[in-house]
């Protein structure tokens, strides 16, 4: 993991992702994080205080069951949010987060600044949206393939 403070490179990400306006008027500092290939970015124990944003690059979000088998969640693609959970006070301690590719995100310390955060509703709009689609996507996942004629 190597985080990257150079204005023009975070300037760039951040004009390329779906959410420039936001990212611009975020009351804290805004920054790229680099992760190689098999790092994690969340795993188990270990809880993120960030919120990031992907960029470019790849990673397989899943949950290990207690029996040591796991549960792919979703691969996280361009513009997906990684730390909205967590931000709300959700640990997922089975659930991990591993770099697929070279990875590239746009990121910003919750920690230490939740109380500002707090304050930017459009930061809480497009983290309410990003978990609506979560909660949508597994929603589908669970849900049992049935017939018109058995729902009747």
């Amino acid at each position: 993991m190597k985080r990257i403070y150079d204005k023009e490179k975070v300037a760039d990400a951040v004009s390329k992702s779906i959410y420039p306006d936001m990212l611009e008027n975020l009351p804290v500092e805004v920054f790229l994080i680099e992760y190689e290939k098999g790092e994690f970015l969340t795993s188990g124990e270990r809880t993120t205080q960030m919120i990031q944003l992907v960029s470019n690059g790849t990673a397989a979000i899943y949950y290990i069951r207690e029996d040591g088998s796991s549960y792919a969640l979703e691969l996280s693609a361009r513009d997906s949010i990684l730390g909205d959970m967590e931000f709300f006070g959700v640990r997922n301690e089975g659930v991990f987060a591993e770099v697929s590719e070279k990875l590239t995100c746009i990121a910003f310390a919750v920690d230490g600044n939740k109380d500002k955060l707090l304050q930017n509703s459009e930061l809480l709009c497009v983290l309410a949206k990003e978990l609506a689609e979560k909660l949508a996507a597994v929603t589908m996942q669970n849900a049992a393939p049935v017939s018109l004629n058995e729902r009747v």
